[in-house]
């Protein structure tokens, strides 16, 4: 199981990526806050509504990836989500992580960010 293709987009905000599982892929993307609350979240271009069945599925699966994350990439993302700086990690030390791996973080942190505002907006 893997998340791809993670882009967010100067549109206002829209964040979409790509979750492969079993040889299936299935297209997240959650529109900008600037087309109204809710954001509209669509799965495979179709628009979900709180307490669908795809929502919970697609949850199970970020939950999945969220456990196979290392630590410190984890950590990292984390940091990015809660608006920090990238920089520092939890145990208080400065840290310089390699490009690659601060966009691995980045991306992690716009999917986190995607579940926590679905879990938020579109449970039942």
């Amino acid at each position: 199981m893997r998340i791809f293709d993670v882009e967010i987009y100067r549109d206002g905000g829209s964040i979409e990526f790509r979750i492969e599982r079993e040889e299936r892929i299935k297209h997240i993307f959650l529109k900008t806050p600037l087309a109204g609350e809710p954001r509209a979240l669509l799965i495979d271009s179709i628009r979900m509504s709180r307490g669908a069945p795809e929502v919970d599925r697609r949850l199970c699966e970020i939950d999945e990836w969220e456990k196979s994350l290392s630590s410190d990439l984890h950590d990292t993302a984390l940091e990015a989500l809660a608006r920090k700086g990238a920089f520092y990690h939890p145990s208080g030390a400065y840290v310089n992580p390699p490009p690659a791996e601060m966009r691995m973080a980045i991306e992690a942190s716009r999917v986190m960010y995607v579940r926590d505002y679905v879990l938020a907006n579109y449970r039942s």
